[in-house]
């Protein structure tokens, strides 16, 4: 690799790595974070993680998780490095292309990788989806140098450590598998019917869709096969681990047949009707064209680039596209309405089922229409999985907005391959003023999510987001303990959503979380956080002098109060009058309280 292009990969590396690390603890922890937070603070005492088959996660995470804050202690930071790390590593990973891909196509697409916002999003959140596609990229890289037949035993051990990675992470890795199964059959058929044939004539912008490339990796020797021994080694290496995470290293041996059991439960919770997660069949294209235009531009060309023109099968799409359309707008036009039990078929835009159906299939036909056979096969291979994966996703009922990650990557690649093929048919420069604009919204919307606005509910990668509030909490009992290690001995009484409040005060023992509506004689705490309906009863009750703060911990919670004892905290509101005070005496119930107006 030239010193120029190494030069260029590292700083796209550090690109990626800036954007997910830096002040990685500004937006509060999340309900999520809090309760995989729990998960680890309970493995101190186990020794374990008992695999859960109705969680559908994988354990690898939470082990991960289990190190980083043994190593580095109690802490946010500590919570979101591993994912920070292996989404970072995941761009280096698809620089690794450049070996399969022209050098365009691949530092296009790691570029694309470093700035979505969602790839940073969620690198930026301690939950277990940055790494399905981490070790699904892992498990192609090696897949593309077995098919080329180098005989790399690096390439065998990269796809098993991917599979494993895969099955470690999260149950939905079965869809991917599946998917690239029949993207693999259709390459096969693809190139049956069209073979990958060089063109050796000067390229025109005729050929903008085809997939060539001036400095595409030449062929390399075919004919190189691993030993079986090697194939049996990598194999009981890597099935070995999946049984050992998935057991608990033998303390939890249920966990193994739990790796079977989840997939009735994923099922059965993947096509019920369930609130706020089920969603349309276009819920993803609309978030791409929402926060991921480079994605949005590359599933676009997908079917240019991966399929063969087909007039008669791009005319039948049409037809039957243009029918559907027109017996959905026909049959909204006269009041009838036509129940369709998939109703997540519609993209919320005023057209019934049918007729979104039938816009989907017109798009189809247009890719049948353009497309021309791509002359690489990694590539098409690439583009036919992507298109793969984001059917499946979207046939399945039940959708949530993290899984967008697993879908992007793919077409990435995809809108690397259209630089590289208009960088031959046009100016470069054109590339580089075409491409700065597309990253324009990327780049604005990346920082908007992460920084800007780190907690807006406007957003559509988290349903609702933990309020700075949780600090007024955090911050006094945290500068108490810093002031005095004791204080962590301390006395709180919570009244609200455990999470994650019960992981930010794992380490404080005299915390009590109650429900909302839970009766309690005695209120005596250092701090009692309550809502806001219960304000009047803690007041009346109060015997100490107290400090009181306005909080609520999320939009999907109603705002609640938070007193701090003045006796305890006055060091932490140096000046200021504490707002409740005791009763000077016990009084009935019954007569009006002379203390009030």
């Amino acid at each position: 690799m030239s010193a120029r292009r190494r030069w260029s990969s590292i700083l796209i590396i550090a690109l990626a790595f800036a954007l997910r690390v830096a002040v990685l603890a500004l937006r509060p922890a999340h309900f999520d974070e809090g309760v995989n937070g729990s998960f680890i603070d309970s493995m101190r005492t186990t020794g374990h993680y008992a695999y859960d088959p109705g969680n559908f996660h994988g354990p690898l995470h939470f082990y991960t998780l289990f190190a980083s804050q043994q190593l580095f202690g109690r802490s946010l930071w500590a919570l979101r490095m591993p994912t920070v790390l292996i989404g970072t590593a995941l761009v280096w990973l698809m620089l690794a292309f450049r070996r399969f891909l022209p050098w365009r196509a691949v530092w296009v697409a790691a570029v694309a990788a470093a700035i979505s916002p969602a790839m940073v999003f969620y690198s930026r959140y301690a939950i277990h989806e940055m790494w399905l596609p981490f070790f699904t990229l892992l498990a192609v890289y090696g897949g593309c140098g077995i098919v080329r037949r180098e005989g790399r035993l690096g390439d065998l051990w990269a796809l098993g450590a991917g599979l494993a990675g895969m099955v470690l992470t999260k149950e939905t890795y079965l869809v991917h598998w599946i998917a690239a199964a029949l993207a693999l059959a259709a390459a096969r058929f693809l190139e049956w019917i069209a073979p990958l044939t060089p063109r050796v004539q000067r390229p025109r912008p005729a050929y903008l869709f085809s997939g060539r490339s001036a400095d595409e990796p030449p062929p390399v020797p075919r004919g190189a096969y691993f030993s079986n021994r090697q194939i049996a080694i990598v194999t009981f290496t890597c099935v070995a681990a999946v049984v050992l995470f998935q057991s608990g290293f033998g303390m939890f041996p249920e966990g193994i047949s739990g790796l079977f059991q989840t997939f009735r439960l994923m099922i059965a919770k993947g096509t019920e009707a369930e609130a706020g997660h089920n969603k349309e069949f276009f819920y993803w294209a609309k978030l791409m064209a929402n926060y991921e235009w480079p994605a949005l531009l590359g599933l676009v060309a997908a079917p240019i680039l991966s399929l063969r023109r087909s007039p008669l099968l791009a005319t039948v799409l049409l037809l039957t596209g243009a029918l559907l359309v027109a017996a959905g707008i026909f049959s909204s036009a006269i009041g009838l309405h036509i129940e369709d039990a998939k109703e997540f078929l519609k993209p919320h835009l005023k057209l019934t089922s049918l007729a979104s159906l039938g816009a989907w299939l017109l798009v189809c036909s247009v890719g049948f229409f353009a497309a021309s056979p791509a002359q690489s096969r990694e590539m098409r291979w690439l583009g036919l999985f992507g298109l793969a994966s984001f059917a499946a996703y979207s046939l399945i009922p039940y959708k949530t907005p993290w899984c967008i990650i697993n879908l992007l990557w793919p077409f990435f690649f995809i809108l690397g391959q259209l630089a590289e093929n208009l960088a031959q048919t046009a100016s470069r420069w054109l590339v580089y003023v075409v491409g700065t604009l597309l990253a324009v919204t990327p780049l604005r919307d990346c920082w908007a999510l992460n920084y800007g606005h780190p907690t807006s509910d406007g957003d559509r990668y988290c349903y609702v987001h933990t309020t700075p509030d949780i600090n007024k909490l955090l911050r006094a009992v945290r500068g108490l303990v810093r002031e005095n290690p004791l204080e962590r001995q301390m006395r709180g009484n919570i009244f609200t959503e455990a999470f994650p409040l019960s992981w930010e005060l794992n380490d404080f023992p005299n915390i009590t979380y109650f429900a909302s509506d839970s009766v309690v004689e005695n209120y005596d705490a250092d701090f009692i956080l309550v809502p806001a309906d219960r304000q009047v009863e803690f007041e009346d009750r109060a015997f100490g002098i107290y400090y009181r703060e306005g909080i609520r911990l999320r939009s999907g919670l109603d705002r609640g109060w938070l007193y701090l004892s003045a006796e305890r905290f006055a060091s932490q509101f140096p000046g200021r009058t504490p707002e409740i005070h005791p009763r000077v005496q016990q009084r009935n119930p019954a007569l009006p309280d002379p203390s009030r107006k």
